[in-house]
């Protein structure tokens, strides 16, 4: 009762309910519409129709099937059978009547036609009859009144005259007219007492409903129970032939009887029931019910029997009611649709011991077969039996309503004598009725009565059980309030109250209301004890505090709840405001309100009055608008920072947006200095709904122009300290600190010294209304000190990124805007088959799709939902992602699924949000730790959200990343026409930097409105710098159209921010299409027209390919239409990304074909997702810029549920990503290429690498990885002789392009890290593998002769205690031979054993004499070692703490000998277009300064001869991206996609034409290609250089070859770089490659560049810039 977890025998918690009842209860909620509109304030301005009006049920769209509860059992358990109501129970005790005028037409039951007719029966009531006298009820001068509603409080008493009337010959009435002596009818309906019908019955008869013609075809046949009023006679002369016409005959038109008065009826008209051949309207004899009325009004009677059957789902045991009936006379079998073989209605059963048929029950047991959409489909046997044969079985009451599950009918509205009343029987609290028999032998006609929760019970003493025929398997019969035969509103009301009950009755309602309610009333964390005293008082409907009570002694009562909060000492004792947890922050309306009152707001007109509608979307709240069924926020919302640290819940503080607080704040203020006014110019409160007759005054403190103002004065205004203790007491319950007030006296005490007392005290309510403390309860403790809140200072290191996730609430309908259409590999139609699982009127119609194609899907060609055209017009740069959704691991129908509150919005938001379902990241969001991950990187990072989801951006507490809130319109100055000009400069200060013990709340207020003060200066900071998208037409009437705008507005002001990684969530809502999806195609559209806008404006911008968009949702839709056209809450769906930059024209993720159950993933009509969101965030995240492994599991706490190479990753998704993963060995390897960013220190002067023979004026600043010769191929195994004279020590043999494999790992992050010659970090998870040698094998990528002579670790970054401190080093010569020992030894670290800063960037300068002193390292010598080897194995045999799950260290090096190759002649001085595999050696790598070759005198040397210049073709490439960036002076980066391009054997080529814009011949001496930011595969690796004089020559070649790097991995140049090069030099803080020409001086106009290979063959060629050095003649 406290409010406390209820926990299982394992301390877990137990859920109050499963998916399947949040289902189930969502199935009560159905058929509710809305009224048509009223007038008054809430038909005024309204998002939606009849607000404030109660819903009503249209049966026809309301679910009709058995509905489970939260205790295993059924809505409408313990409610009377409608079989076992007394007869004629509409005459008895407790019947209810309702007035209906003299409109005969029923409130609460179907509609027949032609009611009023004089030719068709009618229930008229004579005046002799005791049911007229009862609802006439006579005043005091005879005349009948009529009441509204008559309850009938006794039985009524019927002697032999009045049982002549017609109503005592019917089994139920509909409605009953009453004339006798009135001018016109006045008519009642008769409202049967809640009843309901077992699900499953014995000896069924078919009805049958509509025509019959010439073909004998019934169609919409069903069951029904004979002992139930269900239907009408149909009636047949005796022995009647083929030809003759069934006829209906009633007392009263609308009559429903049972089987047996059916027969009857027939009789006592000379005919017999049976079942016609023909039945049609008239002029044909169908009798006189039937005359002008509909066929299809109700179902009738025959005499054939009906099997009802039950249809099991294999996959949880569920039930469907399968109706049996036998062929009609034309052969034909019509079932109603859904009790027919194909229905999916199943709901809940409770099955006995748990056990249902599984496939091979189904198979074996005679009376089952299987149905195609894989279910069991069984013939029932229902069996009734008592429960308890006598008193001494039952223990108690409370044992009693465990153990009986079926209603019975109060025994006083029998007949006297009936039942006998037994008394206790010896049982406390219960009442036994009994038609024979004593205590000591009930039967199954025995009633229990008693009271629970203050609510009468009658139980009778029966269960009733469904056996699967010829089986043991048993399951509870199931009831249900909505007859199957005849659905009636006025049961679906019952259902409807039943269902609430449920949940009142249920035991978690006391404490769960007391929470939300204490919350409501001041006490947002109320404790455990309060909640306990509150549910207390609740559920005993009392509560006594100071002699009074308050209560009705009865279960539920409000009064008795709300006094329990109020007057508990938990919220009056004021000391307890000194609790930083206690109180609350107030809502905005509550605010406004509060000050309306306390300021005595008076109006001066009636018509005039501050509506506060439409005020949601400024102050986050307004009358008649909330936003959903969650209310404006969510009550276990806990604001980021010490609030939600603490583990606490602030539900308002959710409205905490910038823009809302500012305009709060600015409306209170504007409504202290003119009053309620409808001034466009600035932030109001509203005085009419429409238009106002006022005008607008500009001078402050005049209200003569506003409808209604404040008349406050304070009680004494003798000093400027009686002013505020007034204002304090009511505008913050006296709580304001002394500082704050101090602060606020000595700003108004120069006011008042002038004499104008009123301008004091409105400058007073303002500074007032700006506190903490006006705005939340508890005590603030702040200082004077202003919070120092600040943006970036310098420039970001690095280009500029930005995702924008576009979060459409209310689960998107995406399986209508992704499609098959065709060329299914299946040989089916996928577009038929999609259709017929969603409903033809559900889904999108072909002609409705845009035709797109896919490879490695179950069908090439979808479609695009034509709303959305633009994702197919920009296919090339959209990826799908089909069957997306929240996912906690890999999961089919076959797994437990039912993990978490699957299908509720608020649950699947919080979700989607958090990315954890483990909770391993608490209160942080997946954006949030990106931005965290991002900003350790060293980038300038902004969490930036518009009306999103604020969680989604909450990152760890250490980083700081603020949340910054995203106007949706252009700032505007505040405090306009100001009484204080300084009124935000001060309201810095009044909400200053938190003092110890500050309240939580009063903090979380501080906080966010001195970020909002923030915001607001840099806006128009930004605004007054004319930073501004100018050219974008907006839509004012779509809130996406401004949450675009204002996107595209804050990334222009990027520069200004100083931010190169931003990230926006923008949130829109109105997806949840329960009633029609005719919503759906105009959102997409709007979508369309948005997205276009947008994308335009970021081309205009420049940042198109920067810039990535997802659409997400928090889930997809159910699989099948409802009964409403419009589809339920599901699981998976599809979304898009779509950029610029975006890796497009393709659909990832397997898109799940059919959509039925016979796909693994399908289950009760949803699809279980296979593409979890953490795949799509894997790549996003790596795109911009976090690709360590470990930072990439902090983003993604639940990455490791899923196969690392299944996640997709920047490569998978954007043509310049950088990650990639693999299987190497069957095991998953990932691998980055590596980025580097302007040197934040001066580089070494000495360059790492050996020199070369000739002396160069310019070093590399890297050292080669590659020696500059190559090593001999056949090297002897074992040579024992010296170490050679012509070999080369260096400080690595192995090379940085080998081939590795790990061993004695359970997985490996990031192994190239072990030799990528920088303090990126190696990871081995070695748990439960503590004795297990761990380490690499490394082979080169072709034969290398060398000599190792050490082994060299550097320690990594984490704990000491992963640090190897043993090591093996062992060699061989190919795959086939032995290892053989080289040496071992202990590694012993320098420096202390301190660590190394983790990072890519940085990179290690060592040599082979020794390693880099700057860090810490560890190595072992082999000085005697002499053996030559190609390939290595390094084993670690330990680490320092011996049960250490993970081995770790950031660089490995075995410094050794590279041999020397066999001499070769020198090379040619023009290579051959197509070179040697393995050329002689590789051309030097920096040419001397002054070329062989004579060059003209007056010749200019430059850096590049194409630049200026003008790339005037390329060839080969289906996409290029920034063709003119190859020659700008920056690593912008050219890209060129050899997409569906041919190629010459098997290879892509592709070429660019270069005509330098001076005009002038040039001679070409160096090329240098700058590498871009990512994809080493994607570097160019054999090329073709020509030149020629003018456009009519043919082009001649310079040279060609392999480039420098073909045989390895080179460093890469973040993107935008700048490079400073010379003629002698390129930059060499950039990573690049180059090819001398020191013989060439042939002058060309024009050059032509052919790429012949890309390494891999990669689809893509990418170039981050291009110089040819040379001159210019």
């Amino acid at each position: 009762m406290d409010g406390s977890q209820v926990l299982d025998e394992n301390g877990e918690p137990i859920e109050t309910y499963t998916i399947d009842d949040i289902m189930s209860y969502a199935s009560a909620w159905t058929g509710f519409e809305k009224h048509d509109t009223r007038g008054g304030a809430s038909a005024s301005d309204r998002h939606s129709e009849g607000s404030v009006d109660p819903l009503y049920i249209d049966p026809e769209t309301r679910d009709q099937f058995p509905k489970s509860n939260l205790d295993g059992g059924f809505i409408g358990d313990q409610v009377v059978l409608c079989n076992d109501l007394p007869d004629k129970a509409f005459l008895r005790k407790g019947a209810v009547y309702k007035l209906l005028g003299s409109d005969p037409t029923p409130m609460m039951l179907s509609r027949d036609e032609a009611l009023d007719d004089p030719d068709r029966p009618q229930m008229e009531l004579l005046p002799s009859s005791p049911l007229f006298t009862r609802l006439c009820s006579q005043d005091s001068n005879g005349v009948c009144t009529f009441p509204a509603n008559v309850v009938l409080e006794d039985n009524l008493i019927y002697d032999e005259v009045a049982k002549l009337g017609r109503e005592y010959k019917v089994d139920t009435l509909r409605t009953v007219k009453m004339k006798a002596g009135m001018s016109h009818a006045i008519h009642y309906e008769y409202i049967r007492q809640p009843c309901v019908e077992h699900s499953f019955y014995s000896n069924g008869k078919k009805v049958i409903q509509g025509e019959i013609n010439g073909d004998a075809v019934q169609d919409n046949v069903m069951c029904a129970d004979p002992t139930l009023p269900v239907a009408t006679s149909m009636c047949l002369r005796p022995g009647s032939e083929q030809s003759t016409d069934g006829a209906v005959y009633c007392n009263y038109m609308g009559e429903r009887m049972t089987y047996d008065s059916a027969i009857e009826t027939c009789a006592a008209n000379g005919l017999e029931l049976g079942e016609p051949w023909l039945f049609r309207k008239p002029p044909f004899e169908s009798g006189p019910c039937v005359a002008k009325g509909s066929f299809q009004d109700f179902r009738s009677w025959t005499n054939s029997t009906c099997q009802v059957k039950a249809k099991v789902s294999f996959d949880a045991g569920k039930v469907a009611i399968v109706h049996s009936p036998p062929p009609d006379h034309g052969g034909m079998t019509n079932v109603e649709p859904s009790v027919s073989e194909a229905t999916l209605n199943f709901f809940q059963a409770p099955w006995k011991n748990g056990k249902f048929p599984s496939r091979n029950d189904c198979l074996s047991i005679a009376s089952c077969y299987v149905h195609d959409d894989e279910s069991c489909i069984c013939a029932a046997e229902v069996a009734v039996n008592e429960v308890f044969a006598s008193s001494v079985e039952i223990s108690s009451v409370a044992h009693l309503k465990t153990a009986l599950h079926i209603g019975a009918a109060n025994p006083l509205s029998f007949d006297d004598g009936y039942f006998t009343d037994l008394g206790s029987c010896g049982i406390d609290g219960l009442t036994v009725y009994s038609t024979a028999g004593d205590c000591t032998s009930f039967n199954r006609d025995t009633v229990f009565s008693f009271v629970w929760k203050s609510k009468p019970f009658f139980l009778k003493n029966i269960k009733s059980e469904v056996y699967v025929s010829g089986s043991d398997l048993v399951f509870r019969n199931p009831v249900q309030f909505n007859s199957l035969v005849q659905t009636e509103a006025r049961d679906m009301y019952h259902e409807t109250e039943e269902v609430i009950d449920s949940l009142f009755y249920h035991p978690s309602h006391p404490p769960f209301l007391a929470m939300r309610l204490a919350q409501r009333f001041g006490l947002s964390n109320a404790s455990p004890s309060l909640i306990e005293r509150v549910a207390t008082a609740y559920e005993s409907g009392t509560y006594e505090a100071n002699g009074f009570k308050f209560g009705s002694d009865e279960y539920g009562d409000l009064g008795a709840l709300i006094a329990a909060i109020l007057l508990d000492p938990e919220s009056r004792e004021v000391v307890l405001d000194t609790d930083q947890a206690h109180g609350q922050a107030k809502a905005p309306l509550d605010k406004v309100i509060s000050m309306f009152r306390s300021m005595g707001l008076k109006f001066e007109s009636p018509l005039a009055m501050p509506t506060l509608i439409d005020t949601f979307d400024s102050i986050g709240q307004g009358s008649f608008e909330t936003p959903s069924v969650f209310n404006f926020y969510l009550v276990e919302y806990g604001n980021p920072g010490a609030i939600q640290d603490a583990g606490l819940m602030s539900p308002e503080t959710s409205l905490y947006q910038s823009y809302r607080l500012l305009f709060l704040l600015d409306a209170m203020s504007t409504t202290v200095k003119f009053g309620i006014n409808d001034c466009p110019r600035v932030p109001r409160f509203e005085g009419w709904r429409v238009s106002s007759p006022f005008g607008c005054s500009t001078i402050e403190g005049n209200t003569d122009f506003s409808p209604a103002h404040f008349t406050y004065w304070p009680s004494s205004v003798a000093s400027v300290q009686d002013i505020l203790e007034d204002l304090s007491l009511l505008l913050t319950s006296g709580r304001i600190t002394a500082s704050n007030k101090a602060l606020i006296a000595s700003l108004v005490q120069p006011i008042f010294d002038t004499g104008d007392v009123p301008k004091a005290i409105r400058a007073a309510q303002q500074y007032i209304l700006t506190t903490p403390e006006a705005h939340t309860t508890g005590i603030s403790r702040n200082s004077e000190n202003e919070r120092q809140i600040t943006g970036y200072e310098s420039k970001p290191r690095g280009s500029y990124k930005a995702l924008v996730f576009l979060n459409f609430a209310g689960g998107v309908d995406s399986y209508n805007l992704l499609v098959p259409k065709g060329q299914c590999g299946s040989g089916d139609d996928g577009y038929a088959a999609y259709a017929a699982a969603r409903g033809y009127e559900h889904a999108v119609p072909l002609d409705g799709l845009t035709s797109i194609l896919a490879s490695d899907q179950v069908c090439k060609e979808f479609g695009v939902h034509s709303s959305f055209s633009l994702l197919a017009d920009l296919y090339n740069q959209t990826i799908f992602f089909a069957n997306i959704g929240t996912l906690n691991k890999p999961l089919t129908r076959h797994d437990d699924w039912k993990t978490g509150s699957l299908f509720a919005h608020n649950a699947m938001q919080y979700q989607l949000a958090r990315g954890d379902p483990y909770d391993e990241a608490p209160d942080t969001g997946v954006f949030g730790r990106l931005l965290d991950m991002l900003q350790k990187q060293g980038h300038h990072t902004s969490a930036n959200n518009l009306n999103g989801e604020k969680q989604m951006l909450q990152g760890f507490p250490e980083y700081l990343n603020t949340i910054h809130e995203v106007a949706l319109s252009a700032p505007t100055d505040l405090n306009q026409y100001p009484t204080v000009t300084d009124l935000y400069d001060v309201a810095k200060n009044l909400n200053g930097v938190g003092e110890l013990g500050n309240s939580f709340f009063g903090e979380a207020w501080s906080e966010s409105v001195s970020a909002a003060l923030f915001e607001q200066e840099q806006s128009m900071a930004i605004a007054a710098a004319g930073i501004e998208v100018t050219d974008y037409p907006l839509n004012g009437e779509s809130r996406l159209s401004k949450g675009l705008n204002a996107i595209a507005n804050h990334m222009l002001s990027r520069d200004f921010r100083n931010v190169n990684r931003d990230i926006y969530v923008l949130r829109e809502g109105g997806f949840d299409m329960h009633k029609s999806s005719e919503g759906l195609a105009p959102a997409f559209a709007d979508m369309n027209t948005e997205l276009g806008k947008f994308i335009n404006e970021m081309k205009r911008q420049g940042i198109w390919e920067d810039v990535a968009i997802v659409f997400g949702s928090e889930f997809g839709r159910g699989i099948h239409m409802n009964s409403n056209t419009g589809t339920d809450h599901g699981w998976s769906g599809h979304s898009f990304i779509i950029g610029g930059g975006v890796n497009g024209g393709k659909i990832l993720g397997e898109y799940p074909h059919p959509l039925n159950s016979a796909h693994v993933q399908y289950v009760k009509g949803r699809m279980i997702p296979t593409t979890p969101h953490e795949y799509v965030w894997n790549g996003v995240a790596q795109w911009l810029g976090v690709r360590d492994e470990s930072d990439l599991d902090r983003v993604l706490p639940n990455r490791k549920s899923f196969s690392r190479c299944d996640h997709f990753s920047d490569k998978d998704l954007f043509v310049d990503g950088a990650c990639d993963c693999t299987f190497v060995n069957g095991t998953c390897s990932c691998q980055c290429d590596v980025v580097t960013y302007p040197p934040t220190v001066t580089p070494t002067v000495s360059p790492s690498e050996l020199p070369s023979v000739e002396s160069t004026s310019h070093p590399s600043s890297l050292p080669s990885t590659i020696p500059s010769v190559s090593p001999t191929l056949n090297p002897t195994d074992s040579p024992t002789a010296d170490l050679p004279d012509d070999g080369i020590l260096v400080n690595n043999i192995i090379d940085t392009d080998s081939s590795y494999a790990n061993f004695g790992c359970n997985w490996v992050s990031r192994p190239w890290a072990s030799v990528d010659g920088s303090f990126e970090k190696f990871h081995c998870d070695r748990t439960n593998l503590y004795n297990v040698t761990a380490g690499q094998v490394f082979i080169p990528p072709y034969v290398q002769a060398t000599i190792a002579k050490k082994v060299r670790v550097y320690a990594g970054d984490a704990g000491t205690g992963l640090d190897p401190i043993g090591v093996t080093l062992e060699g061989r010569n190919s795959s086939e031979a032995e290892w053989e020992m080289i040496g071992l030894g202990a590694l012993e670290y320098s420096n202390n054993n301190a660590r190394n800063i983790r990072s890519s960037a940085v990179f290690i300068e060592s040599t082979y004499e020794s390693g880099d002193t700057n860090y810490t390292f560890a190595e072992v010598s082999f000085p005697s070692n002499i053996k030559v080897y190609s390939d290595y194995r390094v084993s670690f045999s330990a680490t320092r703490k011996y049960y250490a799950n993970r081995l770790q260290f950031a660089e490995l090096e075995i410094p050794g000998m590279l041999l020397a190759p066999p001499p070769t002649p020198p090379p040619t001085l023009s290579p051959s277009v197509s070179p040697t595999e393995h050329p002689t050696a590789p051309p030097t790598q920096r040419p001397t300064p002054h070329p062989t070759a004579a060059i003209a005198e007056g010749a200019q040397a430059v850096n590049t001869i194409l630049y200026p210049g003008t790339v005037h073709s390329v060839a080969g490439c289906s996409r290029v991206v920034r063709k003119d960036e190859i020659l700008n002076p920056s690593t912008k980066k050219f890209f060129c996609d050899h997409l569906d391009m041919p190629t010459t054997d098997g290879i892509f080529v592709d070429s660019f034409v270069v005509s330098p814009s001076h005009g002038k011949l040039t001679v070409a001496k160096e090329l240098r290609i700058y590498t871009h930011n990512n994809c080493a595969n994607c570097d160019c690796v054999e090329y073709l250089l020509e030149g020629r004089v003018d456009a009519d020559s043919p082009w001649e070649e310079i040279a060609g070859g392999l480039f420098p790097w073909a045989g390895q991995a080179i460093c890469r140049n973040e993107r935008g770089l700048p490079i400073d090069s010379t003629f002698e030099s390129g930059d060499n803080n950039r990573c690049y490659g180059s090819v001398p020409y020191p013989s060439h001086a042939t002058p060309y106009l024009d050059y032509k560049y052919t790429c012949l290979r890309t390494r891999s063959n990669h689809r893509y060629h990418q170039i981050g810039r291009m110089e040819l050095a040379g001159y210019i003649l």
